[in-house]
Parts: C-alpha cells; sequence; structure tokens
C-alpha cells in the first residue's frame, strides 16, 4: 500500500499542471510542486484549506456554473480553456490560467482533480492580436485615406468607407470584384500590368495614376500606392493599397498651365506656347522639308475704339474677333494673341504656294460684318503681313521679322489688305 501510495504521489508531482486533489466540500487534500509554484503558497499554507482561497473575487459566482456541470454529468471532465480566468497568489496579483477538473472516485469517496495551466503567454498574444486588430481598424477602417486589400487575382476582399466614398459605390458592390467594373475605359489594364509585375519580379511597392468612373458619372484621378503583404516564407498572401484622390489637384495643375500658355483675355495661346509652336514647327522642317506661313494680324485703328467707346467695350472687341478667328483656324494651326492688337497665325503643312493666300483672305473675310458689342455697331478690319517659310535655314527670329516687314508693306498699300514676303525677301501687296 505504501509503495502504492508512493506511485500515486510520484505521478501527481510529474503532471504538467498545477493540480489539487479536493475533497466533496471543496478543500484541498493534496497539491504538487507545481500548483505552489504558480500560486506562491507553501504546500502546508494551501493543504486543508478551501479551494477559494485561490479564487479571485469577480470569479466566485462560477462555483455554482461548476457545480452545475459536475451535477449534469458526474463522470465528466469540465475543462475551461475559453475563459478570461485568473487563479489569485499569495501576493495578491493574478495569474491567468486554463482551468481543468476531473472527478476521482477512490475508496467509496467522491474526489476531484483541479488543474490549472499558466496560460499569461496566450493572454499576451490575444491581447496583442485585438491590440494589432484596433490598430489595424483605425490604421484601415477609419482612414481619411481610400484604402483597399485585395487578394491574389486582384479582387477586392475588404475596403473601406473613405475608398467606398471616393468611387460612389458600397462595400457590396465592391468587395468580390477587381477595379475594372468601376475604372475609365481607356485606363483599364494600368492595374493589371501593375499587378502582373508585382506577382512575376518580386517587386516589393509600386505607385501609378489611374482614373475611376464615379457613380455619378465623374471622372476620378487617383494615385495609388500598393504593397503585397507576405508569410515567413516570403509568400505573397494579399496586397494592400493605398490611394490619393488627386482630381482637384490635376485641376488645378491643368489649370495653371492653361493660365501660363494662353492669353488671360481671348484664351487664345500667348506669345510662349505660339513661340515653342513655331519652335518645333522650324525643326519638324529642317528634318523633313515642307514648307509653312506666319501671318502676323493688326487691327486697324483699334486705338480709336479704346479711345471713344472705353477699354471696356475695347476688351470685348478684341473677345469678338479673337472668335471669329477661331471659328476659321484649322486643326493643325496656331492663333495666338501676340499684344495688344496684334495676333499671330501660324500654319502648317501647306499643300501648295496659294495656301498663305487663302489663309489670310478666309481671316479677313470673318470682319466683314460689323461687331455688335453692347449698345455699339462696330466695323473692325485688319491688316495682315504673311512671310512663308520653305528653307532649312530660316530661324524664329528672322521668321517673325519676315511677317513684321511684310505687315509695314501691307500698311503701305492701304489698311485692310495683306501683303507677302517671300523667302529671298522679296515682298508684294495685296488688297
Amino acid at each position: 500500500m505504501n509503495d502504492e501510495l508512493l506511485s500515486w504521489r510520484s505521478i501527481f508531482e510529474a503532471l504538467p499542471d498545477g493540480s489539487v486533489v479536493l475533497d466533496g466540500h471543496g478543500d484541498m487534500r493534496h497539491v504538487n510542486d507545481l500548483l505552489c509554484a504558480l500560486t506562491g503558497y507553501t504546500r502546508d499554507e494551501l493543504v486543508g484549506h478551501n479551494v477559494e482561497m485561490l479564487v479571485p473575487e469577480r470569479h466566485r459566482n462560477l462555483e455554482f456554473l461548476v457545480r452545475s456541470e459536475v451535477a449534469r454529468d458526474p463522470s465528466a471532465r469540465l475543462v475551461w480553456s475559453d475563459r478570461d480566468l485568473s487563479v489569485l497568489r499569495r501576493d495578491g496579483s493574478e495569474l491567468p490560467v486554463d482551468f481543468a477538473l476531473t472527478p476521482l472516485n477512490f475508496d467509496g469517496h467522491h474526489w476531484a482533480i483541479g488543474s490549472i495551466r499558466d496560460n499569461s503567454s496566450k493572454r499576451l498574444s490575444e491581447q496583442a492580436r485585438r491590440e494589432a486588430e484596433m490598430q489595424f481598424r483605425l490604421a484601415f477602417e477609419d482612414n481619411m485615406a481610400p484604402m483597399v486589400i485585395t487578394d491574389l487575382d486582384d479582387c477586392i476582399v475588404r475596403t473601406n468607407d473613405a475608398f467606398c466614398h471616393m468611387v460612389g459605390r458600397s462595400r457590396q458592390e465592391l468587395i468580390g470584384f477587381d477595379s475594372k467594373l468601376f475604372t475609365y475605359p481607356d485606363d483599364v489594364g494600368i492595374t493589371e500590368a501593375s499587378h502582373d509585375r508585382m506577382l512575376r519580379n518580386n517587386v516589393s511597392h509600386i505607385r501609378y495614376v489611374k482614373r475611376y468612373l464615379h457613380r455619378d458619372g465623374r471622372v476620378i484621378f487617383a494615385e495609388v500606392s500598393k504593397s503585397p503583404v507576405v508569410d515567413e516564407d516570403g509568400g505573397v498572401r494579399y496586397f494592400i493599397i493605398s490611394e490619393r484622390d488627386i482630381t482637384e489637384e490635376k485641376a488645378l495643375t491643368a489649370k495653371l498651365s492653361f493660365q501660363a500658355l494662353h492669353d488671360p483675355l481671348t484664351g487664345l495661346a500667348n506669345r510662349a506656347l505660339f513661340e515653342d509652336r513655331l519652335t518645333q514647327t522650324l525643326s519638324r522642317m529642317k528634318r523633313s522639308g515642307g514648307s509653312f506661313a506666319l501671318l502676323l494680324i493688326d487691327l486697324d485703328d483699334f486705338k480709336k475704339v479704346n479711345d471713344d467707346l472705353g477699354h471696356l467695350v475695347g476688351d470685348a472687341l478684341l473677345v469678338e474677333v479673337a472668335s471669329r478667328f477661331s471659328a476659321v483656324t484649322r486643326e493643325a494651326d496656331t492663333l495666338c494673341r501676340f499684344g495688344g492688337d496684334e495676333f499671330l497665325y501660324l500654319a502648317e503643312g501647306l499643300c501648295d504656294d496659294d495656301d498663305p493666300v487663302r489663309i489670310a483672305q478666309r481671316l479677313l473675310n470673318t470682319l466683314q460684318e460689323p461687331f455688335k458689342i453692347t449698345d455699339f455697331e462696330i466695323v473692325q478690319h485688319a491688316t495682315m503681313g504673311v512671310a512663308v517659310g520653305n528653307v532649312h535655314d530660316v530661324n524664329r527670329i528672322d521668321v517673325i521679322r519676315n511677317a513684321d516687314i511684310a505687315l509695314l508693306n501691307a500698311k503701305r498699300s492701304g489698311k485692310g489688305g495683306y501683303a507677302l514676303y517671300v523667302a529671298d525677301f522679296a515682298s508684294d501687296g495685296d488688297s
């Protein structure tokens, strides 16, 4: 009998959990060293006392639940590993534990073995997971930046409110689909090509700009930043995409660019844009040959309109003149307000020697009808100087100077007509 008792105690001490033998009243009859280590009590301080001394006050109400479980099935082992349980230690601190209660019948008496296992690391891991989820919600769900998570097929598996708002669609309309559904038609393929490149070339980060179609029909410009999330083996699990709505930024840039290269009054090309177009034309001509014409247009007696009717009327007249000239400007040509009451017209791709004359006459014909500005009817004519470039050694300054000389020759012949300056510096007047 002593050998059996010694063997039983050896087995009891070897149990991997802190263990206690309880009688029917919940008094502790035997404890192993591990239970003493976990609770901070000595064996003498535990044996003979009720197990309630190890139960924190907030868990005392669980005693009824334990008794109910045991009463329902006295032979069943009770295991609680999914509850927020703690054991009360000698120093007053609490140790997170899993709990098990195993019934034991011995010598006609009902006993139970209670076991606790330190689950501090599991509890810490769970807490870390909850904190990570909370941080993720703050970083993803509540982020002001539009964000989505896509799978390996680039289908959306998660999206935040900001992205839904940007494209004007609900989560139900987005999750499970790729972005082709709401991508601007001309930009379909940008996301797909970037996705393929990330998968094939193991790219860690990629940026690109694309356009979406909002539900209300608006075009949304977005700057997209995409990164893969990899596992411990380096395999891609999913992709996190952060986006920025740059629609207003694009519109502002386009507006500033337009303002920098266009006349604020008439909306025509300004001198800077015109000179750039002229330089490009000269470069093409030197490479490929061909010819072009430059027409310098001066409004006759425009100063009298400003002096007699005021600058507001004069400005309105300039806008109307520019509108009439624009209506007959060929798509490949450039019309510019050169300054004050002067305009420049660059005609490219001339088919024959008569093209410059036909263009000049077409522009003059737009001025045949009087202009109606507020309560005034204004007759406005113009005089033109035409320079034709058809040799390889012509430069930008020479072309403008030649058109200016031709304009002076035209004015000597009378207003309302044009004069032609040819490459050999001969000039001719016409009306």
